[in-house]
C-alpha cells in the first residue's frame, strides 16, 4: 500500500511538467508568485519572528540571533543566485513534501529552494528554508540521494539544531557573507549523526532503496572533482583542420586524493566511514524498502542535466576555462548538436584568445595561468588532470589558433546562429590585436598535407644527395630561426609541438578572413598610431591631455538610467555590520540619489530590493542577470571578452529603455583614533587639545563609495569609479557627491 501512495504522488508531482530544450537552452529563473520570503522585507521578518523555540538563549541573544540570521539569509535570498518557482525548486519542493507529508508539524511548512552555485551543499535555515545547489545535484547519480539529504537538513531544521550556529551566525566580525552561508551547514558531530539516523526514517517511509543512501557520502566526498570521471579523449580536437599530436597530452592523469577514513578528531563533521558504519545499524532496522524505481528517473535526469548545465554556465561567468571545457565535453556526449553548448565553448575559447594592452600587466601569459584563475595545474586531480596540463603548456599563439578553429567550427555549424556570428567576428578582432598572433607563422597547409610535402621534399633532396656531398654546406641562421618559427624545415621535419601552426590552414586561404584580419589590424594600427603621437608631445601638452582625459573621463552623455540593488552598510567595527543604520544610511543613499538624478535631468529607474514588495518575478530574474553581468565586469576589467548575456541584455535595454545600468555601493565606518595614551596628552596640553580632539574625531568618518555602470548595447563596464573621505555620510554629503557625480555623466565626450 505504501508503494501505491508513493507512485500515486510521483505520478501527481510529474503532471505538467515541460521538458527542457537543451540544444537551445535558456539560464535558470524563477517563475510564478514572488514567495513571501522574497517579498518581505527583512525588518517586518525581525519583527514577527517568532522567539519561543529560543529558550536555549537569553532576551539579548535572541534578538541578536534573529536579526543576524534574518539578514544572512535575505541577503542570499537577494544575491541574485537563489531561484524559485522555477524546475529545479520545483522538483526539489515535490521531494520534500514527500518526506515530510506524515508529520502535520512540517508539511506544508518547509519551503525549498535552488542556491545556484557549483559548490555541492545543502542547508536548512530557522525559518524554514531549505536550500539545494545545483553544483550539489549536477554530482548525484539518482533521485534517493537527493531525497536522502533532503531528509537530513529537515532534520536540523525539525530537531532545532541550527540553534547551535548561534556562535557562528552572531559573530560577523569573524566570517564574512560567503563564510556564513557555508556555516548554514556546519553543526556539530552529534547533530551531523542525528540528522543522519532520523532522516532514515523519512526516506524509508518514502519508499525509496537504502542502497542508494550510504553513495550520497561518496557524492560529498568527490564532490571537488567534475561531476563525471570520464577519459580524456586525446583526438577531441581534431578534425579535417585541427590535428593535435596525442604526445601533447603525454602527462600522466594525476591521482584522486579524497579517503572516507580520513582523520575527523579536529573536524565538526565526523568522517565519511563513520557515518556510513552509522548509518548501516540504523537502515538494518527497516524492513519493506521500497525501490528507487518507483520514482521517475528521467524527471531526475531532467532536473540533474539542468543543473549540470548551469554548472558550466557558472564556471564560465568565474573565468574556469579547463573546467567549463571538460564539463562541455562531458555533455556533448549525451547533446552532440547543442548549439548552447557550442556558444559557451566558443565564449571559453574567446576569453582565453583575449589579449592585452600596451599600458596593463596580467598573468595570462604566465606559465602558471590557465582556465581563467593563477593556480598551477597540479591542483586538478583524476581525468581533468590531462586536459589541464595540456592547456597549461599550450602557449597563447596555440590559444589563437585553436579559438579561431573552434569558434569558426561553431559558427559553420549553423550560420543562422547571429550569436555564433557576433563571437566569430570578435576572434577575428581578438586575432588582429593579439601582438602574439603574426598569420605569416600559419601554414597554409593541414598537418596532413604539410607532412606530405615535406616527405616529397625529403626524397627529391636525397636524390641530389651525391652532387649536395660534394659541395661545401653553407650555414644560415636566418632561415634556421625562421624555420624554427614555423615548425617546418626540410632537415628536421615538422615540430609537431606546434601543430597548431598548421590547424587554421583554410583560414589563411580564406579572401574574407583575411579581408577582416586586415579590417582590424589597421584599426589597431591606427589606435597604436595615436599612441605614439603622445609621445612626440611636451610635458606641458601631455598634462594638459592627461588633465582633459581624467575631467572628461565620466561623461557619458548619461540621460536615463537602471539603477540596481545599490549595496549599502554601516561598519560598526571590523567586518561588523550595523544592520539597523545599515538600512537608514540605505534610505538616506535612495533619497539623496532621487533628488540629485532629478535636479539634473537624469531619468533614473530603479529595479532595486528596496521596492522588493512589489517586484515581480521578472524582475528577480533581470536583476539576477543584471547583477551577474556587472560583476563579471567588475572583475574582468580591461579588455571585455565576454559576449554570452549579450542577448539579455538586449531585451533589458529594450524593456527599460535605457542604454546604461548603474550599480553603486557605499560603506561607512566611524572609528576615531581616540586611545589612552593620545586622550592624556589631549588633556595635558589643554590649549591643543582643543584643536586636535575635535579633527580626531571628525577623522574617524571614513566614506567609501563605488560607482559602476555598464553600457547594455556593448556589454562593457565603461564607469568604475572609486571616492573615499574623511566625511560622515550624511545627507549634505551624499548630496553634494550625487551632484558632482550625475553632472558629469550627463556631458558628452
Amino acid at each position: 500500500m505504501k508503494h501505491v501512495i508513493c507512485l500515486l504522488l510521483l505520478l501527481l508531482s510529474g503532471f505538467g511538467w515541460a521538458q527542457t530544450d537543451f540544444n537551445n537552452y535558456k539560464p535558470l529563473k524563477s517563475a510564478g508568485p514572488v514567495p513571501f520570503d522574497f517579498a518581505t522585507p527583512t525588518r517586518d521578518k525581525i519583527r514577527s519572528a517568532q522567539k519561543d523555540h529560543l529558550k536555549e538563549l537569553s532576551g539579548k541573544e535572541k534578538e541578536i540571533f534573529i536579526e543576524e540570521v534574518n539578514y544572512a539569509i535575505d541577503e542570499l535570498l537577494k544575491s541574485g543566485q537563489v531561484t524559485f518557482g522555477d524546475p529545479v525548486s520545483n522538483y526539489i519542493q515535490s521531494i520534500g513534501e514527500r518526506l515530510v507529508k506524515d508529520d502535520p508539524n512540517l508539511s506544508g511548512k518547509l519551503r525549498f529552494y535552488t542556491y545556484n552555485v557549483n559548490e555541492a551543499n545543502a542547508f536548512s535555515t530557522d525559518q524554514g528554508m531549505v536550500f539545494v545547489t545545483t553544483g550539489l545535484i549536477a554530482q548525484m547519480t539518482n533521485e534517493a540521494q537527493l531525497a536522502f539529504v533532503l531528509a537530513h537538513e529537515i532534520i536540523h531544521y525539525r530537531e532545532k539544531h541550527v540553534l547551535d550556529l548561534f556562535d557562528y551566525s552572531t559573530s560577523n566580525e569573524k566570517f564574512s557573507y560567503s563564510e556564513k552561508v557555508r556555516l548554514f551547514s556546519k553543526y556539530s558531530r552529534d547533530n551531523e549523526f542525528e540528522a543522519d539516523n532520523k532522516a532514515v526514517a523519512l526516506v524509508y517511509a518514502a519508499g525509496y532503496t537504502p542502497s542508494e543512501i550510504n553513495m550520497t557520502f561518496d557524492v560529498l566526498l568527490y564532490s571537488y572533482l567534475p561531476f563525471e570521471e570520464l577519459v580524456f579523449d586525446k583526438e577531441y580536437f581534431n578534425n579535417d583542420w585541427m590535428f593535435v599530436p596525442q604526445k601533447a597530452f603525454d602527462a600522466e592523469r594525476s591521482d584522486i586524493s579524497a579517503r572516507s577514513n580520513y582523520n575527523d578528531r579536529l573536524n565538526s563533521h565526523p568522517n565519511v566511514a563513520k557515518r556510513k558504519e552509522e548509518l548501516d545499524k540504523e537502515i538494518a532496522k527497516f524492513t519493506d524498502w521500497g525501490k528507487v524505481y518507483n520514482y521517475s528517473d528521467t524527471t531526475f535526469a531532467e532536473v540533474r542535466n539542468i543543473c549540470r548545465y548551469e554548472f558550466i554556465l557558472n564556471d564560465i561567468y568565474e573565468g574556469n576555462s579547463t573546467d567549463a571545457l571538460y564539463a562541455i565535453y562531458i555533455m556533448e556526449k549525451q547533446f552532440p548538436n547543442s548549439r548552447f553548448l557550442g556558444n559557451c565553448k566558443s565564449q571559453i575559447w574567446l576569453d582565453l584568445m583575449k589579449y592585452e594592452k600596451k599600458d596593463q600587466f596580467s598573468y595570462y601569459d604566465s606559465e602558471y595561468y590557465y582556465g581563467g584563475g593563477y593556480q598551477g595545474y597540479s591542483g586538478y586531480e583524476g581525468n581533468i588532470s590531462v586536459l589541464a596540463r595540456f592547456m597549461n603548456r599550450l602557449p597563447k599563439e596555440g590559444k589563437i589558433s585553436m579559438g579561431l578553429r573552434a569558434i569558426r567550427d561553431n559558427f559553420m555549424r549553423d550560420t543562422t546562429d547571429s550569436f555564433a556570428r557576433e563571437l566569430w567576428e570578435k576572434a577575428i578582432e581578438f586575432s588582429a590585436y593579439n601582438q602574439t598572433f603574426d598569420d605569416v607563422s600559419f601554414s597554409k597547409l593541414t598537418f596532413k598535407h604539410a607532412i606530405a610535402k615535406i616527405e616529397k621534399e625529403k626524397r627529391e633532396a636525397d636524390s641530389l644527395k651525391a652532387i649536395e656531398s660534394k659541395q661545401e654546406y653553407k650555414w644560415n641562421k636566418y632561415e634556421t630561426i625562421k624555420n624554427q618559427k614555423s615548425g617546418f624545415d626540410v632537415q628536421s621535419g615538422i615540430d609537431s609541438s606546434k601543430f597548431y601552426l598548421y590547424g587554421i590552414s583554410d583560414l589563411m586561404n580564406d579572401s574574407i578572413f583575411k579581408s577582416r584580419l586586415e579590417h582590424y589590424t589597421l584599426k589597431m594600427k591606427e589606435e597604436e598610431n595615436k599612441e605614439d603621437e603622445l609621445f612626440e608631445m611636451t610635458d606641458e601638452e601631455l598634462d594638459d591631455y592627461y588633465t582633459e582625459e581624467y575631467e572628461t573621463k565620466l561623461h557619458i552623455d548619461l540621460d536615463t538610467v537602471l539603477m540596481i540593488n545599490p549595496v549599502v552598510y554601516e561598519k560598526a567595527g571590523y567586518r561588523t555590520i550595523d544592520y539597523k543604520k545599515s538600512d537608514e544610511l540605505e534610505k538616506r543613499f535612495l533619497n539623496a540619489m532621487s533628488t540629485i538624478s532629478s535636479s539634473q535631468g537624469i531619468t533614473v529607474k530603479q529595479l532595486d530590493r528596496s521596492d522588493q514588495k512589489n517586484l515581480t518575478s521578472e524582475d528577480y530574474n533581470n536583476l539576477s542577470q543584471l547583477m551577474r553581468s556587472m560583476k563579471k565586469r567588475a572583475e574582468e576589467r580591461g579588455i571585455n571578452s565576454f559576449m554570452l548575456d549579450g542577448e539579455e541584455l538586449k531585451m533589458l535595454r529594450e524593456k527599460y529603455g535605457s542604454n546604461h545600468v548603474m550599480l553603486m555601493s557605499l560603506e561607512h565606518q566611524y572609528a576615531p583614533n581616540i586611545y589612552l595614551g593620545n586622550g592624556i596628552l589631549y588633556t595635558v596640553l589643554f590649549p591643543v587639545g582643543l584643536v586636535y580632539f575635535p579633527v580626531t574625531l571628525l577623522a574617524g568618518h571614513t566614506t567609501d563609495l563605488q560607482v559602476y555602470v555598464m553600457d547594455l548595447k556593448t556589454g562593457e563596464l565603461v564607469i568604475d569609479q572609486g571616492y573615499y573621505a574623511n566625511e560622515p555620510a550624511s545627507k549634505k554629503f551624499l548630496e553634494l557627491r550625487f551632484d558632482a557625480l550625475f553632472n558629469q555623466l550627463k556631458q558628452a565626450k
